[in-house]
């Protein structure tokens, strides 16, 4: 048996966090027996969907805040939590850790852990800025590292954090990107909106959003639509339920951002999707090796506008790189992406 902690319910899937964790938990349910403990019950939603919610965290946010370990981690789980997980992995064979912030505070467990680093908290919290954020980031240039030289494996979204991870001292790294399951969108209309999408309330992504609101927007020619949470603010839709219809009728899509940690799903998907992005030099970080076509990258609202407007005028050129995308290998799917996941759990595990 193995034991996936998680910070909070997987499902419903709402956000690139919990889809990364629903993805990896479905793709170890396929050939393994996994037992899903989760640090922060949602509305008793938890239960209902046979999980095991572990005991409410009892410490104020202001003592979580206190000592050096991550405020995260402290804020979630306690001595009666931790005690819970600690009869939940009594028969268990390895431990799943979604987040490097719930290691520290667990102590010492007798089972093999393997870590999932779907953001490297010391640039997290970095980026979010301000001085809850500057505070944490510099506890976890101490934790953090800890934390992944603990861990029997590391999982890591791209190469990037995992070179940073063998530097802090990393026993053994495996590469498992981000996906974005969806169906991939016919050729865009010649006439056809500027799309962006996003969770406009995350610090990185509000930013962004000003920036294209304000900087970008009024320089282009083309209408510019947004959609997600937080864009209702500036006019956009909000939420959108189903994003089919959006990207099927776009002309391309657009990413702002320009700081942040790990991989931006909403670019990853609006590739997959075979969609041309333009994007920010960060942005390009989430680019797959084999969809770099489809990407191309402007910084700055005079580079990003006349990007846009030079391939909502040029058809030819984005359909070429739509046909690129549509037949580049990205991976597409969890279980394509978690191949050697199952063979990893199974070399680490206790016994």
């Amino acid at each position: 048996m193995i034991v996936f902690l998680t910070n909070e319910s997987p499902w419903p899937v709402r956000n690139g966090g919990r889809l990364r964790m629903a993805g990896l938990v479905t793709a170890l349910q396929n050939e393994l027996d996994v037992v899903v403990a989760v640090a922060r019950a949602d509305n008793g939603a938890d239960v209902a969907e046979g999980l095991h919610p572990l005991p409410v965290c009892g410490r104020s946010r202001l003592v979580a805040l206190l000592g050096p370990g991550p405020r995260l981690g402290r804020g979630l789980l306690d001595a009666a939590g931790i005690a819970a997980l600690a009869e939940l992995c009594r028969d268990a064979d390895a431990l799943v850790v979604s987040h490097s912030y719930l290691l520290p505070v667990l102590g010492r467990l007798d089972l093999p852990v393997v870590l999932d680093l779907q953001n490297l908290e010391v640039e997290r919290q970095s980026s979010n800025g301000g001085w809850l954020g500057n505070v944490e980031a510099l506890k976890a240039r101490r934790w953090e590292p800890r934390a992944v030289r603990v861990a029997d494996a590391v999982l890591c979204v791209d190469e990037r954090d995992a070179a940073r991870a063998r530097r802090w001292g990393a026993r053994r790294v495996e590469i498992v990107p981000n996906v974005a399951p969806a169906p991939v969108s016919p050729p865009s209309p010649a006439e056809g909106p500027v799309l962006a999408v996003a969770d406009w309330r995350y610090g990185p992504n509000a930013e962004g959003l000003r920036f294209l609101v304000e900087q970008v927007a009024p320089r282009l020619d083309r209408q510019l639509v947004l959609a997600g949470r937080g864009s209702e603010v500036v006019g956009g839709l909000g939420f959108v339920e189903d994003l089919n219809p959006l990207y099927d009728a776009a002309a391309l899509v657009v990413s702002p951002v320009v700081r942040g940690a790990g991989t931006q799903l909403k670019v990853i998907e609006a590739l997959t999707r075979g969609r041309v992005v333009v994007s920010t030099s960060y942005g390009m970080r989430s680019v797959p090796q084999a969809a770099q076509d489809g990407c191309v990258v402007a910084d700055g609202s005079t580079d990003m506008s006349r990007a846009v407007m030079r391939l909502v005028d040029d058809v030819d050129d984005r359909h070429r790189r739509e046909e690129h995308l549509r037949a580049a290998s990205i991976p597409r799917s969890w279980s394509e992406a978690t191949a050697g996941l199952p063979r990893l759990i199974s070399e680490v595990r206790r016994g």
